[in-house]
């Protein structure tokens, strides 16, 4: 009897402990003249985003990229996803808009931090519809780091660990 009691409490506890995880949804929308075609800079950041998170031990839910030339679209796709993460259970959602300008690039398509413009967020609670925090970050301009594959994972985790900071304090 005393190991029924031992296992079932050993369960409770561990499923007490995954119910105070925290978990946010994200949608990341790019903005460039590409039209709808998603560049593989945008998933790559993406892919850090959740790398990120998973680290810290922290539950991500995401929407597809989506690929935007106006802000009436991303009002609509993010309310959109808002729905969707709510309807999920999630109550913490992040708007991330990646603005590319690769127009003077040699290499346009290329996974470049140069393409970058700039990558803003805004946290939102869901449920009271209202924002936590938001930012905005530039990729470096020195010449040594802005094409390096080190480059953009360290630049998207600095914008990860703004995130993180809005989202646990």
């Amino acid at each position: 009897m005393n190991i029924r009691k031992f296992f079932g409490l050993t369960v409770v506890l561990f499923c007490m402990m995954g119910a105070g995880a925290k978990s946010f949804a994200f949608q990341i929308i790019q903005h460039d003249l590409s039209g709808d075609q998603v560049r593989k800079l945008s998933y790559s950041i993406e892919n850090n985003i959740f790398d990120y998170f998973f680290d810290k031990g922290i539950i991500v839910s995401n929407s597809p990229v989506y690929s935007s030339c106006d802000s009436d679209s991303d009002d609509i796709e993010f309310s959109r996803s808002k729905a969707e993460a709510y309807y999920g259970g999630v109550r913490i959602f992040v708007e991330i808009r990646c603005e590319y300008d690769s127009e003077d690039s040699m290499n346009p398509e290329g996974m470049l931090l140069g393409n970058i413009r700039c990558i803003s967020w805004n946290v939102v609670e869901i449920n009271k519809d209202v924002s936590l925090g938001s930012g905005k970050s530039i990729p470096p301009l020195d010449k040594s780091v802005k094409n390096k594959d080190s480059g953009l994972k360290n630049f998207t985790d600095g914008i990860s660990e703004e995130i993180y900071k809005i989202i646990c304090g």
